[in-house]
């Protein structure tokens, strides 16, 4: 009956089972992670209290320290990446994008004072210390709702803002080819605020990008963030 609506509800994987469980009449299973998505189906717009996560493993160096475990939360508005010693409570670095605003993920917004209530409701979903699975689990590549998604590293001090690492700095660069369409290895302002959902944020960070302020923004400007990237030469 619902064939063909959007449903905004953040789901996993883990959904799958319980789901099909229930629309064939089975009896429900104890102790699941996951939870039917009858309702959903029933009725797309019922409002969702769940959130998705997800989590990647690091070995010592890559974030700064020993191994360290990226637990990724996404509701149906953000995504808060924080990496948690493996096997000790303390969070190395923090991550906040605004899916809404910033599809793309292009700005953490971890430092902003305002968003610190967020932050700490998202870590209320992290599982208990010496939860976390081996260092050695098979990396998880999709993206998006339902999929659990490699989240970018950072690396700070304690108590600091984080800032990306070489390997941050990598991802930007499939980022911005999934932007640059026609891969002329350039995007103007038009071309980089025509795909965000918030024109007026995404033309401050074209700006900051665009280094020599030609109006163009390349690849090697957008990867190193307008050469402020602390891998930028």
């Amino acid at each position: 009956k619902t064939a063909g609506k959007r449903c905004e509800a953040t789901v996993e994987f883990v959904d799958v089972y319980p789901t099909l469980a229930d629309l064939c009449g089975l009896p429900a299973v104890s102790g699941l992670t996951g939870k039917s998505l009858k309702p959903f189906i029933e009725n797309p717009s019922a409002p969702s209290a769940k959130v998705a996560i997800s989590q990647y493993p690091r070995k010592a160096g890559k974030t700064g320290g020993g191994d360290v475990m990226g637990y990724s939360i996404r509701d149906e508005r953000y995504r808060c990446t924080l990496w948690r010693e493996i096997a000790g409570p303390k969070i190395i670095a923090v991550e906040l994008y605004d899916e809404k605003n910033d599809p793309a993920e292009t700005v953490s917004l971890h430092d902003k004072p305002e968003n610190k209530a967020i932050i700490e409701a998202f870590a209320k979903h992290l599982p208990p210390v010496g939860s976390s699975a081996p260092t050695d689990a098979p990396k998880s590549k999709g993206k998006g709702k339902g999929k659990a998604a490699e989240p970018k590293p950072t690396t700070a001090a304690p108590g600091k803002p984080s800032t990306p690492d070489a390997s941050a700095s990598e991802e930007r660069g499939p980022r911005f080819d999934k932007l640059d369409k026609e891969h002329k290895g350039k995007l103007t302002l038009e071309e980089y605020t025509s795909r965000q959902s918030d024109a007026a944020a995404a033309k401050d960070r074209f700006e900051k990008f665009d280094a020599n302020k030609d109006g163009i923004v390349t690849r090697e400007e957008f990867v190193t963030q307008g050469g402020k990237h602390p891998q930028a030469k």
